[in-house]
């Protein structure tokens, strides 16, 4: 017999790992925080009598593969072994004797995250990882989000040197397939993603610009010293190595092209 679970779902967001800009996808941490009832793990920790193994027992600490766990897969992984979260190195869940359970696996994940260069670099980049039961439909299983949270938690996110996250949201989405009739639910968590621009301002924009100062300062050379040729010829090789490092820094394939 097939038993029905309401899960509560929210994440806590620890930071960004890495973004891989050049092969367009992100490596991120974070929290999970599932909660549901199992009515096969209660006890009543009241009577120590009735009950001389739980008795006065107010909580467990159990290991993830004893009890049933939410069926939940990452769509969008890039490694399949992170794709499951209920791996066998995943910490230890709690229940407690009303047979509520409260697991918090610990994810380290790589997911694609498609660019938009246009504003390079004042980009902001909006990246999302969805998680889905992969079995489990919503006859078995349901997913809600835990007090209605909309945004993931922030409060012990790292700072990342290179992109900062300003904005997070979560939602779950319901997919009905015709053909089957069989409905399936996924958690989204949406990362929107600025770009520190001050580190491109200082080393690219403003050192290109001042070599292009350079280059028209050039044209007050006398032509007879034959030194106009040269200084302008170091000004265009030095500009050159500038954009080879800017594009490095771009997606290999866009489908637009950035403004500066």
């Amino acid at each position: 017999r097939v038993l029905f679970r309401s899960v509560q779902i929210t994440t806590t967001f620890m930071g960004l790992i890495d973004f891989d800009t050049t092969k367009q996808k992100i490596n991120v941490g974070l929290w999970m925080s599932l909660r549901w009832n199992d009515p096969r793990l209660v006890w009543d920790e009241t009577n120590p009598e009735r009950h001389k193994l739980f008795g006065g027992v107010k909580r467990l600490t159990l290991e993830p593969e004893t009890v049933w766990k939410p069926d939940l897969t990452l769509y969008d992984g890039v490694d399949q072994e992170q794709a499951r979260i209920d791996r066998d190195d995943q910490v230890k869940l709690q229940v407690s004797p009303n047979g509520d359970i409260l697991w918090i696996p610990l994810l380290f994940t790589e997911v694609a995250c498609p660019m938009t260069s246009k504003y390079f670099p004042f980009d902001v980049q909006l990246c999302y990882l969805k998680w889905g039961g992969w079995v489990d439909d919503m006859q078995t299983m349901n997913l809600t989000l835990y007090k209605n949270q909309q945004e993931a938690s922030t409060t012990y996110m790292t700072d990342n040197q290179i992109f900062k996250v300003v904005k997070t949201k979560q939602l779950i989405n319901t997919i009905i397939y015709e053909d089957s009739g069989y409905g399936f639910q996924d958690l989204k968590l949406f990362l929107w993603l600025s770009r520190n621009y001050n580190g491109f301002i200082l080393t690219i924009l403003t050192n290109s610009l001042f070599l292009c100062f350079i280059c028209l300062l050039s044209f007050l050379i006398p032509v007879a010293s034959g030194e106009r040729l040269s200084l302008s010829l170091s000004v265009v090789i030095a500009i050159t190595v500038y954009q080879l490092i800017a594009t490095d820094m771009l997606p290999i394939g866009t489908d637009t092209q950035p403004c500066l």
